[in-house]
């Protein structure tokens, strides 16, 4: 059998105290896999900023994280979990290489996928870059062909659809969001999200292009 110790350093247990450091502190819209529902308006961390108000659970799982990279460097589910504590710790462009190279090493793994298209729409919210957005959206959509049924990919790829905007979409993906997922926290954020939605797509319709200047 396995000892405690070798439990609680083992990857499973780490990407539970990173489930629970995201529902604990939610840094961002979008889900992380596992985690539950954490309500909205937690504050937003940036990059370098003090661990003071880390939650345990991420010091915790950081510190397996670098014990485990120490002996096992390209270890697929290690760099994942590297990727999203990056993630969670608001160091996007750490994390998108460190799920680069994972992808890389295990390119079939849908949950790959989802932290990786979070990381890009992450760094696309702080900078504004249509194209990483739409890089985003390629690479949760990746993870849908995959994993067609999984709740966290389907509302990640939702919201970064509704960002594009991409509102046709965007209901598309709420509304088979809701029917695999229709109670609780995160069944009433994509309601209010298809919502949105909806009034976007029956408003007045696509902006017109802008008319040549008359000479």
């Amino acid at each position: 059998g396995v000892s405690y110790q070798q439990w609680t350093l083992g990857a499973a247990h780490t990407e539970g105290l990173l489930a629970q450091a995201y529902t604990k502190q939610r840094p961002m819209e979008m889900r992380v896999p596992g985690a539950a529902w954490g309500g909205r308006g937690s504050t937003q961390r940036s990059a370098g900023s003090s661990s003071f108000n880390e939650p345990l659970e991420l010091t915790d799982a950081i510190s397996n994280i670098k014990r485990a990279n120490g002996t096992r460097p390209d270890d697929p589910k290690w760099l994942q979990l590297q990727g999203r504590a990056d993630l969670l710790e608001g160091k996007e462009d750490a994390s998108i290489t460190e799920l680069e190279r994972a992808h890389a090493l295990r390119p079939s793994d849908a949950s790959i996928l989802l932290d990786w298209g979070t990381a890009l729409f992450q760094k696309a919210e702080k900078t504004d870059d249509a194209k990483v957005r739409a890089e985003a959206f390629e690479r949760l959509s990746e993870g849908v062909r995959l994993n067609p049924h999984d709740p966290a990919l389907l509302f990640n790829r939702a919201l970064a659809a509704q960002s594009m905007p991409v509102f046709n979409e965007a209901r598309d993906d709420w509304e088979a969001y809701l029917r695999i997922d229709s109670k609780g926290g995160w069944a009433d954020e994509a309601r209010q999200h298809l919502s949105e939605v909806k009034k976007n797509l029956s408003g007045s319709g696509p902006t017109p292009p802008p008319q040549p200047p008359t000479r």
